[in-house]
């Protein structure tokens, strides 16, 4: 398990690419601990690719679970002023998830979010999806996965093309989401639940 226990992070840069991803944590097939901690004024930047698709994301949290059963626990933190940055006017440029991306989860995997704020997280530049978290789910299992969101705040975020908030995408999930505050987001819809399984 990978754990953060009151653990600031202020003003920080990172650059991603197809092969390099991430921001400041990437996991795999690795439990995800955050406790009481905050990080503010950071900034992804995605690299230029030539050719393909660059489907990077996550400023804070890069989350992939190939083989295992997984997921994270993030309770009473700060997320602010957290910027995705996309390449302007090219089309193969996508960011998914502004602070956290989770990709390839396996079943029976548990995601759990409880007195957390969000506050001014953003995709910009090109295209985006899910301004706080993007969720996809690839390993087609019919076993259930579990998202608990419980008393967070979600305040100006942003997506350029959907999913202000949460996008969740082929997700065979069953999706909890109790007592939050939304405040000024924006894009197509706070809350976007797509292709769910």
């Amino acid at each position: 398990t990978l754990s953060w226990t009151r653990t600031n992070i202020d003003n920080l840069q990172t650059y991603s690419e197809p092969n390099y991803r991430a921001g400041v944590i990437k996991a795999y097939d690795s439990p995800v601990t955050i406790v009481d901690s905050k990080f503010t004024n950071i900034k992804l930047n995605q690299k230029q690719v030539n050719s393909g698709v660059n489907r990077v994301g996550g400023s804070i949290l890069n989350f992939d679970s190939y083989t295992t059963a997984s997921g994270f626990d993030i309770t009473g933190s700060v997320f602010e002023n957290i910027t995705a940055v996309t390449f302007r006017n090219n089309t193969n440029e996508i960011l998914l998830g502004g602070a956290i991306y989770v990709d390839f989860v396996q079943g029976n995997s548990n995601f759990n979010l409880a007195g957390n704020t969000f506050k001014n997280i953003r995709i910009e530049n090109g295209h985006g999806k899910g301004g706080v978290f993007y969720f996809e789910f690839y390993t087609y299992t019919s076993d259930i996965n579990h998202i608990n969101i419980i008393g967070d705040r979600y305040e100006r975020n942003y997506a350029s093309d959907d999913g202000g908030v949460f996008h969740i995408d082929k997700f065979n999930v069953r999706l909890n989401i109790t007592n939050i505050a939304l405040f000024s987001n924006s894009v197509d819809g706070t809350v976007l639940v797509g292709n769910e399984q």
